[in-house]
């Protein structure tokens, strides 16, 4: 019964699949040639919340979205939806199963692997905002079906600056088994998180399982989400002081410590659902998530490089692949290949079990 369970399964998944791929074919775009407000005009013609599932694990982290929005085109209505990417693209699948929509309008998230498969599928729409020729190629799809809106980066040192001078933070991951560090550690399961756990792929790779054998023994705390363990070391009565799966909150007790050590940078992704009954309002969001005012507010927010040249024109700090310590494309082929993700996700999670806890979204971080 189980045998012929599976395989109706696998003949209704595969139906489904190829028949997406005939109901939306997919063609090149043309690059958008019309302005914001031309294109605001458009999007005030469709009546409706469009949808955005926003890939995060806090909802601080698409806190400026809203009323950045808001204040340059109050008559489109946004509904920013913020949960982990990997709950974001199930529940769109299972809708599109099911109804042959989404239920969204745009996805902004850190599963690279779901837009390859999407696009294949024929439920992306393809669109190339004004910005287009700017964008480095690395970062979009030659058709114009997904684009790279914002880097982000994991393995930089976060730590509380009140409680630990600078000089007494590691600049390599080897030194995270320091018996120093016993007790003071919080970490992200990186079971539970497909950046955390390449993350933690680059450093066994580099140091061996002693090393996280060695880390087990100091004691960490191991937590739900990205945004965690940052919240927990800015709490006055925590022990923690240190974290290197986490970025800066905007928080004035904590600060950050470039690694030496290889680390991970990805382009956070976006593509328009096929399905979208707001086309044009979809675009404008591309768009304007695309421009150069927006941009420079997330180059000055993140502090990570630019996924698009010219913006800062006087900036010494180069590119993204101007680092030797990171590789802005492996991550994206890590995530394609889903035997070598569930591959390491089960050896860690061999070592420290599921991942406990409620969805990092609860606490109100």
């Amino acid at each position: 019964m189980k045998t012929a369970l599976s395989s109706i399964a696998f003949l209704w998944i595969t139906s489904f699949a190829n028949c997406s791929r005939i109901l939306h074919p997919l063609s090149d775009a043309p690059i958008e040639q019309r302005s914001l407000e031309e294109q605001y005009l458009a999007a005030q013609k469709e009546t409706g919340n469009l949808t955005i599932l926003w890939g995060g694990d806090a909802q601080s982290q698409a806190s400026a979205v809203i009323p950045l929005w808001e204040q340059q085109f109050p008559k489109v209505k946004l509904n920013l939806v913020v949960d982990l990417s990997k709950y974001h693209d199930s529940r769109a699948d299972r809708s599109y199963q099911v109804t042959g929509s989404e239920q969204a309008d745009v996805a902004v998230l850190q599963t690279l692997h779901d837009f390859e498969r999407w696009k294949h599928q024929g439920r992306l729409l393809p669109y190339k905002p004004a910005t287009w020729e700017s964008i480095y190629s690395d970062l979009k799809d030659p058709d114009g079906a997904f684009v790279g809106v914002t880097f982000v980066e994991f393995g930089n040192m976060i730590y509380h600056n009140m409680r630990l001078d600078q000089s007494a933070v590691p600049v390599t991951f080897k030194d995270f088994v320091n018996p120093f560090w016993k007790d003071k550690l919080v970490l992200t399961y990186p079971n539970d998180d497909d950046a955390v756990l390449f993350l933690f792929s680059l450093i066994v790779s580099q140091y061996g399982w002693s090393w996280f054998e060695s880390l087990l023994k100091q004691d960490v705390h191991w937590v739900r989400g990205a945004a965690t363990p940052t919240a927990l070391i800015a709490q006055a009565n925590s022990s923690a002081v240190l974290s290197f799966t986490s970025n800066l909150s905007g928080a004035p007790t904590l600060s950050s410590r470039a690694t030496t050590d290889g680390h991970v940078i990805w382009p956070q992704t976006a593509g328009i659902f096929a399905s979208s009954k707001y086309p044009e309002s979809a675009k404008l969001f591309i768009s304007w998530m695309m421009s150069d005012a927006f941009q420079k507010i997330i180059l000055q927010e993140a502090g990570t490089p630019p996924v698009r040249s010219g913006l800062l024109p006087n900036s010494t700090s180069g590119t993204a692949w101007d680092d030797r310590s990171v590789a802005p494309s492996h991550f994206g082929k890590f995530m394609v290949n889903r035997e070598t993700v569930e591959w390491w996700r089960l050896q860690f999670e061999s070592f420290l079990g599921t991942a406990q806890g409620a969805s990092p979204l609860t606490y109100g971080i």
